[in-house]
């Protein structure tokens, strides 16, 4: 169960014109990195972007700023190799790091960690 804040990395990006089958592997590749990694501690991905930015975009949650430099900095490490393979090949790529706010319950409510509440979808993509 998460108990505290973490780090967020959003990526913005749009696909490629032409699209071409390379750039769906590299996702996919970089998906299943995450998926078999222990410390990305969450990801999603969505398309339709926010506002008008990049018309994709995927969500990374870190415990902290070492995660973070690991994602980035370490090419060895199959999430930041499928990472940078994945992201060389599309455009507009926008990143934009943020600290995580938890927001405390109004007093006299209970709390249901989102990880107990059977209403909410997991938070990892699979």
């Amino acid at each position: 169960m998460i108990t505290r804040p973490g780090i967020l990395l959003i990526v913005e990006f749009d696909w490629p014109i032409p699209f071409a089958l390379e750039h769906g592997a590299s996702a996919r590749a970089l998906h299943d990195a995450v998926i078999g990694s222990d410390w990305v501690e969450e990801v999603a991905a969505g398309s339709g972007g926010i506002g008008s930015n990049p018309s994709s975009v995927w969500i990374f949650r870190f415990q902290n700023y070492a995660a973070l430099d690991r994602l980035m900095g370490k090419p060895t490490d199959p999430v930041s190799s499928a990472y940078i393979a994945c992201f060389k090949h599309m455009v507009n790529v926008a990143e934009r790091v943020r600290g995580e706010v938890f927001f405390s319950p109004a007093p006299g409510l209970a709390s249901v960690p989102p990880e107990t509440n059977p209403e909410l979808p997991s938070p990892r993509i699979s």
